[in-house]
């Protein structure tokens, strides 16, 4: 069974996804289709549950060995997938409260064990192209990482404290951070 959630807009963005992810979750199916018929080209994101699609086996236990996968390796993981629970592309673009929702989603999450956020990486809509994804310029990375670490720490009502790593990736710097899942006592970020 796969549950349908059906727009006609201009652009799908991340709260038309966390909708559909929500649908998943709340009718307990494997996996979901967002598909949008409003934009310029036929636009459309799998959705899987968290807890129950058999994930890629990759990453089925990623929480064991956080930061254990290399920028390259999650990238071809979103790539096999095209949508994965554990791993979240953001684009440069992405505004600091997308970034920070899938902070919070990661934390609060139970039973995921947290996941990766890929910064620079984006969709890739070009007709031409095999992947799903691509990685844009980044013009500074460690300013970014010192953002996000910052606002980690000062925009919950706990500080969050995530693991990050610029590696090279495409010859870009990717911003690679991983949240844990916070302990069920620490919960609801």
């Amino acid at each position: 069974k796969v549950i349908v959630e059906l727009k006609a807009i201009i652009n799908l963005e991340d709260v038309h996804l966390a909708q559909a992810k929500n649908y998943v979750v709340a009718y307990n199916f494997e996996v979901g289709l967002l598909i949008n018929f409003g934009a310029a080209s036929l636009q459309y994101k799998k959705v899987f549950h968290p807890i129950k699609h058999p994930v890629n086996p990759k990453i089925m236990y990623i929480k064991i060995q956080t930061m254990n996968y290399t920028a390259e390796e999650l990238f071809d993981i979103l790539n096999d997938t095209d949508e994965c629970p554990r791993i979240e592309a953001k684009g440069i673009g992405d505004t600091t409260t997308s970034i920070m929702e899938t902070v919070c989603s990661y934390a609060n999450e139970p039973g995921l064990g947290g996941g990766y956020i890929l910064m620079s990486i984006s969709a890739d809509d070009s007709a031409t192209t095999e992947t799903h994804y691509k990685v844009d310029p980044m013009p500074d990375p460690d300013k970014l990482q010192s953002d996000i670490a910052t606002q980690c720490a000062s925009m919950f009502n706990m500080p969050v404290r995530p693991t990050m790593s610029i590696e090279k990736f495409g010859g870009q710097p990717v911003l690679k951070i991983w949240i844990d899942e916070l302990p069920a006592k620490q919960k609801p970020l």
